[in-house]
């Protein structure tokens, strides 16, 4: 069972035992306390003694006097065997047996010492490797989404006139003379009706058709 020793000043020593596996022992001048010093600077909620795992820890629960290792302000203490803190002026001594500390030793102890207005540290996140879940992985590719490539747009179709050929044109061309000719060859055959000076093959040859309309 672990040891407290607490001495007032001037006073007798007032020993404590606990089981191993007692997870919380308050300290300070409130009745209610587990451990009640009999005198001395300590506050009426001065203290904590916390089971963790591997050990123990006293921690500090902003007294008025403080909690001192070696004459320094603490507010957690990793508590070993054989040592010594200061509550305000009250001696607190912890003690564990042989066959405790080799109980310890098969839990992994994690140290929370610290003094006086030092921020406790922020764990750390965890890294994903090579072994990570594939949940995790997911989770982290959904972090850094690829950015999808830009949709190619074609250009509108331009409207462009149609302009008419040069067969179309030479044909239209030809359709007009060789309706030139009938309407000459027409009169012809009408002036030779009226006056009988021109046969018809006269007024066919008189009136020829351009070598283009050929």
């Amino acid at each position: 069972m672990p040891r407290v020793t607490i001495t007032v000043p001037e006073g007798q020593p007032q020993p404590y035992r606990f089981d191993l596996d007692t997870q919380s022992v308050s300290i300070g001048r409130n009745p209610e306390s587990d451990i009640l010093p009999t005198g001395g600077a300590c506050s009426v909620d001065h203290a904590v003694m916390e089971r963790v795992s591997g050990g123990f820890i006293l921690r500090d629960l902003n007294s008025t006097n403080g909690t001192k290792l070696n004459g320094q302000d603490m507010d957690v203490i990793d508590l070993k065997d054989g040592m010594t803190a200061l509550l305000g002026n009250v001696d607190f001594h912890f003690e564990l047996s042989d066959e405790e500390k080799h109980s310890l030793l098969d839990e992994e102890f994690k140290p929370s010492q610290r003094s006086k207005g030092e921020p406790e540290q922020a764990a750390l996140p965890k890294k994903i490797g090579k072994g990570a879940a594939p949940a995790q992985l997911a989770s982290q590719s959904q972090q850094s989404p690829t950015l999808a490539a830009p949709r190619s747009v074609a250009p509108p179709p331009q409207m462009s006139m149609s302009q008419p050929s040069s067969s179309g044109g030479m044909g239209g061309l030809a359709a007009i003379l060789i309706t030139a000719a009938c309407v000459a060859l027409g009169l012809a055959l009408r002036h030779n009706k009226e006056t009988g000076s021109m046969n018809f093959i006269e007024a066919f040859q008189q009136t020829e058709v351009p070598a283009s309309a050929k």
